[in-house]
């Protein structure tokens, strides 16, 4: 397992592609904890979500993000709030799919998230399931 200073550096080495498959109903990340908050007494969210700068930053260097993101409805507060993330995500250039459970079959899907770099380079995230909000 990589330490944050590392796993970070995979953003900033792969060459052409990075994809994600995200299958959690509630991450609990503590660098998001204060902007979740904002998120449910229906504050402004700031421009960081109109254009995603993370995003922004990689695909000006013409490299390719993408995500799946397998969920379940009705949605959790916490899905609500990644998901009103995503036209930001989107201008900057990254693709996005979901997939939700409760329309179709998604048989044969990891029961875990990670991160494909370049096709070649797989990061298991450390994520756990916890209990919908």
């Amino acid at each position: 397992m990589l330490g944050g200073e590392a796993f970070g550096r995979l953003f900033e080495t792969f060459e052409r592609t990075a994809f994600r498959l995200e299958s959690l109903s509630v991450y609990d990340v503590a660098e998001e904890r204060e902007e979740f908050e904002r998120f449910l007494r229906g504050a402004a969210m700031g421009p960081d979500w109109e254009d995603n700068p993370w995003v922004r930053s990689m695909t000006d260097k013409g490299k390719q993000l993408s995500r799946v993101h397998v969920l379940r409805s009705p949605l959790t507060d916490y899905l609500r709030y990644e998901l009103a993330a995503y036209p930001g995500n989107i201008a900057a250039g990254e693709t996005i799919g979901i997939i939700d459970r409760a329309d179709q079959d998604a048989a044969g899907l990891p029961d875990h998230d990670f991160w494909l770099f370049d096709d070649q380079l797989v990061y298991r995230m450390p994520h756990t399931p916890k209990a919908s909000s």
